[in-house]
């Protein structure tokens, strides 16, 4: 069975990375991060793939907006 989650966190400063470091703690043994991108606005205005984790926390500071897509690991159920 496939699981689609999809969250939608809007705030005026970005989400600390010790909030994002505990998600992945905690579903991290479950989750493969597969892709993260950035853009400018909801309509995904320039788009760029990070080629790492830790561009994240720039990226948030400098007021983009972040897409993480996720893949279960195989073999949890």
């Amino acid at each position: 069975m496939a699981v689609a989650w999809e969250f939608h966190v809007i705030k005026e400063r970005a989400i600390e990375s010790e909030i994002l470091e505990q998600i992945i703690e905690e579903y991290g043994d479950n989750i493969n991060i597969t892709d993260i991108f950035s853009m400018d606005d909801w309509k995904w205005s320039n788009q760029q793939r990070l080629k790492d984790i830790a561009e994240i926390n720039e990226r948030l500071d400098g007021g983009k907006l972040l897409l993480l897509k996720c893949s279960q690991k195989s073999g949890n159920h």
